[in-house]
């Protein structure tokens, strides 16, 4: 029985710092990737607490090595955005301006009532308040609710401009265009690089660039 017991702490140990070391999300914000590392774990780690048979190495080295591979492929994943889209998918736009996509309803699968479903976990219980709702890669629905039907923010207050709140995409990602980006927020390459140059960089040291429909952008530069 003890030795049950060390065995257990000692895969339960390898776990913790394992799971520390992919420095990852909670289980529902897991990617496709994370999901099947963190189910392949949690396997391993089953067979030699439960038979004393097998040497402890059975379940510590493949734990080993996946932790490894996972954090490879997140380096790889990060500075190569095709690779990421490929593995991970791409956020897809389930509303677009007030209007349900029923293409990418169909692409993803979803139904009316998964949808709704999903609206209400996001405190939204008619769909016509919303402006623009995106599908994330981790199956989450991000929503952004039409100017008159958000909430009253601090800097609001006294404010008398700026009525047509609308949502920013990225459209330059570690230095490369993000096509989905530009197509949400119906911008061009040329408006891109016209908007690099007022700011006096290339884009391939940006870092980041969001950008909505109205051609406010932000960019952030890499360090």
């Amino acid at each position: 029985m003890s030795i049950v017991l060390i065995r257990t702490l000692i895969l339960y140990v390898i776990i913790i710092i394992s799971v520390r070391i992919m420095g990852r999300r909670q289980v529902g914000e897991l990617q496709p990737s994370e999901l099947v590392v963190t189910m392949l774990i949690s396997n391993l780690a089953s067979q030699p607490m439960e038979d004393r048979s097998l040497p402890l190495t059975i379940g510590i080295i493949p734990i080993i090595t996946l932790v490894c591979l996972e954090v490879f492929t997140s380096y790889i994943l990060k500075n190569s955005p095709f690779l990421r889209k490929t593995i991970c998918g791409s956020p897809q736009v389930i509303i677009r301006d007030g209007k349900i996509d029923q293409k990418v309803m169909k692409e993803l699968r979803f139904s009316v009532d998964d949808l709704v479903e999903e609206l209400r976990l996001n405190n939204v219980f008619d769909f016509t308040e919303v402006d623009c709702a995106i599908v994330e890669t981790t199956g989450e629905l991000s929503v952004f609710k039409k100017y008159k039907y958000q909430e009253v923010q601090n800097g609001d207050i006294g404010k008398t401009e700026d009525k047509t709140s609308v949502p920013s995409f990225i459209v330059v990602n570690n230095g490369k265009f993000n096509r989905d980006g530009l197509n949400y927020s119906s911008k061009t390459e040329k408006f891109v690089y016209k908007a690099l140059k007022k700011n006096k960089t290339d884009i391939k040291n940006v870092l980041v660039m969001i950008c909505d429909k109205n051609g406010k952008f932000t960019i952030v530069e890499k360090e």
